[in-house]
């Protein structure tokens, strides 16, 4: 009976003692969370942290990255992370070095105007109201694209310039481009309808949405097509972009959407046709949809390169036809995020094309400052690269494939506690890996500028993005050995 008492009092205690544990544990946790977003971090390279004023745990929050995952939907937080910086204007005439370790921010650029809104203002810059023959003629020699007057000339099978069609897909056809008797392009000729109707005359009107909103083929292809011409226009005469010849956008009822005088907006397209180089006749490096043992070891263009008359200058230009296209990618914001082996081509000069652009995502072109481009997903607070957010890599996806040797594939936690973030200085890691390396050893190992090529290749496969060569430095030096090497090889 005298017991009882004691022991509720023992029992009253221990509560509170588990709860006061309970209590410091929780309180431990948040102070940690705090410590984290807010721990002060050393400067970026080259810039004034205390001039981007910026909130750096907001950063998370703004792109919905919770603590328990750290990936998130590229599509759908474009325009989100976009909003995490003010757009700078990019500027043409600059010609600055680049810095071997650059350090950016994270932001996307905004979307302004549709892609069909984009290539009505150059085609109605560029193109005249009355052309001729000549007019086609001089236009495509001088890297001009011809509108719906001059297509309408080619259409003429009977004199020059002139559009040979051949085989049939439907939606396209393949055939030549004909400026005179001893000059020919292998082209491709695309047309595309649009079957939402869009007319101002109706009573509700309905924009073009994303592709993910259509419900018939036809209507992606439509939206697809638009977004390729505007990346065509835009990268017109960069390495790698295929050469688009003409375009022509027309309404309903026929009329040139270009020419038409007034406020004439997108909203008037209903067709879409225009011609493209082809390169169905050179060498894919990877001939199928899925990797397969030729893919992985590069055998096709391994082939290629040692069936050539000067294998070790051949392999050394691939390297370049490959660091043509991706330094410059690197250097106007521009990331490739969905490319497939198949969409890479090489031409009999070595020269690295893609077929396809609709994996080229094109951040803002700013330079901030000392010429350092805009990368996506950094300047994030971390302590670890589980911190920092990585985009949700889909399995076939060239850089989830070969690329999981660098880092900043599956998130990198930088020195200075920022998270690096992505740009095409990936690739560099990849390509050095995967084929630079294979194709390096074409390169007798006698040859006396054989170890400058031997450190260039151990320079760009650093798993670390902070340890390795920028494209920039990766170009110049490579240049430098293409040089040695036409002197003993050419």
């Amino acid at each position: 009976m005298n017991q009882r008492p004691w022991r509720h009092q023992v029992s009253g205690s221990r509560s509170i003692r588990l709860l006061l544990i309970v209590i410091t544990f929780n309180a431990f946790i948040l102070l940690s969370h705090h410590i984290l977003l807010t721990a002060p971090c050393s400067n970026l390279i080259g810039r004034d942290r205390d001039e981007e004023k910026l909130d750096h745990s907001s950063v998370a929050r703004l792109v919905g990255i919770s603590n328990a995952t750290k990936f998130f939907n590229w599509e759908n937080e474009e325009r989100d992370l976009s909003l995490l910086l003010p757009v700078m204007q990019h500027d043409d005439k600059w010609e600055g070095d680049y810095q071997v370790n650059v350090e950016t921010i994270a932001t996307v650029k905004p979307i302004q105007d549709s892609p069909l809104v984009q290539v009505l203002k150059v085609l109605r810059k560029e193109i005249p109201k009355t052309i001729d023959a000549n007019d086609v003629t001089n236009a495509i020699d001088d890297g001009h694209v011809i509108g719906c007057a001059g297509m309408t000339m080619l259409d003429d099978v009977n004199s020059f310039p002139r559009l040979k069609q051949g085989f049939s897909g439907g939606f396209f056809q393949k055939g030549d481009l004909n400026l005179d008797a001893k000059r020919s392009y292998d082209v491709t000729t695309f047309t595309h309808y649009r079957v939402i109707d869009v007319s101002p005359t109706v009573d509700r009107m309905v924009a073009p949405v994303s592709p993910k909103a259509f419900h018939t083929e036809a209507e992606v292809r439509f939206e697809f097509a638009t977004a390729e011409i505007d990346k065509m226009l835009t990268m017109r005469g960069w390495p790698g972009i295929p050469r688009m010849y003409a375009a022509c956008l027309r309404s309903r009822d026929g009329r040139d959407v270009a020419m038409i005088d007034g406020n004439a907006t997108d909203l008037l397209v209903h067709s879409i046709r225009y011609v493209v180089h082809r390169y169905d006749k050179e060498t894919q490096l990877c001939e199928k949809d899925f990797f397969d043992d030729d893919c992985d070891n590069i055998r096709v263009i391994y082939r290629k390169v040692t069936n050539n008359k000067n294998p070790p200058l051949a392999a050394v230009q691939l390297i370049m036809g490959f660091t043509n296209v991706f330094a410059n990618f690197w250097k106007n914001g521009v990331f490739p995020y969905k490319l497939r082996p198949k969409d890479i081509v090489i031409t009999k000069n070595f020269d690295v094309m893609l077929t396809s652009l609709d994996s080229l995502e094109m951040f803002s072109g700013s330079l901030v400052g000392s010429g350092h481009y805009v990368r996506p997903l950094s300047d994030v607070s971390c302590r670890s690269w589980v911190d920092c957010p990585t985009p949700g890599w889909q399995g076939q996806q060239l850089l989830f494939r070969f690329g999981q040797h660098c880092k900043e594939i599956r998130g990198y936690c930088g020195e200075n506690n920022r998270c690096w973030g992505l740009d095409t200085s990936a690739y560099l890691c990849l390509f050095s890996k995967w084929i630079f390396a294979r194709l390096a050893n074409v390169v007798p190992p006698l040859w006396e500028h054989e170890p400058m090529l031997t450190k260039l290749m151990m320079c760009a496969k650093q798993a670390s993005p902070d340890y390795r060569c920028s494209w920039f430095s990766f170009q110049r030096t490579l240049q430098n050995i293409l040089e040695l090497a036409e002197e003993e090889w050419g």
